[in-house]
């Protein structure tokens, strides 16, 4: 066999494993590209990256990586390009755009080949778009909530089943002036001592055992003051529906405790004066009998009796 023969031959076996390489890009189920390395002129796509791009196959082929503005800028391409100098890329995160300018994330894996005697990137991609919408939307309402709860004014907590802490609030580190290192992992009993401690583990065994959330009224002392609390507690669950701890939201009403016992003293001693007045106001203050105008009273009161009852009334005069 000539060496002009055995050319063709060559040829013919390349075309061949080119068709082969074609049709199984063509079937893999994942997204992918094949891009010449040094222009980023690309070679081939498949289906589902122009449908996730919004490309038509001849919108593409023979077009530049940065002509479909797949990299922002010519930076993110080179550092893409020296990060796969030093080896296969795996699952790396970016972001591009869509031929309507819309920015999608895609995970891409990539490598270097030969394709048409060239130096060609071959990278497939995962469109995550949904997911890390998702993931961006649970981080905000994380944070959102991590938020309220930290600048809350009420004292907020979380206890395992053994009633060891596993969280407490900023407003609970400052009311309490405790650090949290010195509040994770230890129980009310810890903390508080015996007395205190047994009698919240008391209520949040409660809680436990009737798996239902109570409001209830708690007291502690605190620098030989008596600290009233009204406090909320409900179990936390797992995602099989099974408790796993408490968390209470307490609230100081020490002051209303305070304000409620001055008014509650304060109508006792008005109801005093009153009834002095009362007395002052219908007794001779020397002889302490009843005077003409607690007998002008009795008197109106008693003929409105008489009238309504239609009897009669004696007077009797000393």
């Amino acid at each position: 066999m000539n060496s002009e023969i055995r050319a063709q031959v060559f040829d013919s076996k390349v075309q061949n494993n080119k068709c082969n390489i074609r049709a199984l890009l063509q079937i893999i189920p994942d997204i992918f590209m094949i891009s010449e390395k040094d222009t980023g002129t690309i070679q081939m796509v498949n289906e589902d990256l122009c449908n996730v791009l919004g490309y038509t196959n001849e919108d593409i082929i023979g077009k530049t990586v940065l002509e479909i503005k797949f990299w922002d800028s010519v930076d993110k391409r080179e550092k893409f390009l020296c990060d796969l100098e030093k080896g296969v890329i795996k699952n790396w995160e970016i972001q591009t755009r869509k031929k309507d300018g819309t920015i999608i994330t895609l995970l891409m894996s990539s490598n270097i080949i030969q394709f048409d005697n060239k130096d060609c990137i071959i990278s497939f991609f995962k469109d995550i778009t949904g997911h890390k919408n998702l993931e961006n939307l649970l981080i905000e309402k994380e944070n959102f909530l991590r938020d309220i709860v930290e600048n809350n004014g009420c004292l907020i907590y979380a206890k395992n089943l053994d009633g060891q802490y596993n969280f407490v609030n900023k407003k609970w580190k400052e009311f309490m002036n405790i650090e949290e290192e010195s509040v994770i992992g230890k129980t009310d009993i810890d903390i508080f001592g015996e007395k205190v401690g047994s009698n919240f583990r008391e209520n949040d065994l409660k809680i436990i055992k009737s798996n239902k959330s109570i409001e209830l009224e708690e007291t502690m002392i605190k620098a030989d003051e008596k600290i009233y609390f009204s406090s909320i507690k409900f179990p936390i669950r797992n995602s099989n529906n099974e408790i796993t701890g408490i968390c209470g939201i307490s609230m100081d009403v020490t002051h209303y405790e305070s304000a409620k016992t001055e008014i509650e003293e304060l109508a006792k001693l008005l109801e005093i004066e009153r009834d002095y007045a009362i007395k002052q106001s219908i007794t001779d203050p020397l002889t302490d009998l009843y005077n003409r105008r607690y007998f002008d009273e009795i008197f109106i009161r008693e003929m409105h009796r008489l009238k309504r009852d239609n009897t009669p009334l004696s007077l009797i005069m000393l």
